[in-house]
């Protein structure tokens, strides 16, 4: 009988893809070429199918919560600004955002969604200026959080490894 593959040519068990052990240390530990952004998205592609949004932080291991809600906040942000962010998620997850990028050594990030929270408590404030702070930091999310993936590589697709059973 076949064995089912993934989309990178791996081997999935149960309906899940498997994650071959060095292709994720290759992800983790090669400095070039690898793409920060490449493998911050490749890591997270992991992670999506075992998403949960009844368990608390959806299932995922701490590490790999933070970043994906800073992936929610910095997409959202960086296609139509904090204004889209609050529409889009609300503001169930802004404080575990906000601990997320302080844990990665995002802080500025964390203190402008700080002040774009305070700002939508006050009716008729727009913003413009978190807006443009956040700008000016996205360039460099994917390498801290790539770094940050390297620092917690024990806690992350623990199932996907075959380390845990998912």
């Amino acid at each position: 009988m076949p064995r089912a593959i993934d989309m990178l040519g791996l081997p999935r068990q149960g309906g899940k893809p498997r994650l071959a052990p060095d292709y994720f240390d290759r992800l983790l530990t090669d400095t070039d070429p690898v793409d920060p952004v490449d493998a911050v998205a490749a890591l997270s592609a992991f992670w999506q199918p075992r998403i949960d949004s009844r368990a608390a932080r959806f299932g995922l291991s701490v590490a790999e919560y933070n970043v994906h809600l800073i992936l929610i906040y910095t997409g959202e942000i960086a296609d139509g600004g904090h204004a889209q962010y609050f529409v889009n998620r609300g503001v169930a997850y802004v404080d575990d955002t906000i601990a997320a990028l302080n844990a990665v050594g995002l802080e500025t990030l964390g203190d402008v969604l700080a002040q774009a929270q305070s700002i939508l408590a006050v009716a008729g404030r727009e913003f413009a200026d978190c807006d443009a702070a956040a700008d000016e930091k996205l360039p460099e999310v994917d390498v801290v959080l790539l770094r940050y993936c390297r620092a917690h590589k024990d806690t992350l697709l623990l199932p996907e490894r075959g380390l845990l059973q998912g």
